[in-house]
């Protein structure tokens, strides 16, 4: 079981939120995670799928676009 959460901001306020509880479990497609860097040295892991939008993506520690190169997957 896991609980989905619905969150609501406007103007960077919360104004409401949702729990649901759904009947969901991971399948063996939702554990492929890659791991990719940025050129800044910061690396991460992220889930196979993610990788499309990776051109789109901005790092978290310098701030630059689509700088990221894959490094691995399991």
């Amino acid at each position: 079981m896991s609980q989905l959460i619905t969150r609501k901001w406007v103007k960077g306020k919360l104004v409401s939120e949702t729990k649901k509880t759904v009947n969901w479990k991971p399948n063996e497609a939702d554990l492929d995670c890659v791991t990719v860097a940025c050129e800044c040295g910061n690396s991460f892991e992220l889930p196979m799928d993610a990788m499309f939008g990776l051109n789109d993506m901005y790092c978290g520690q310098c701030s630059k676009k689509g700088k990221f190169e894959f490094l691995g997957g399991q």
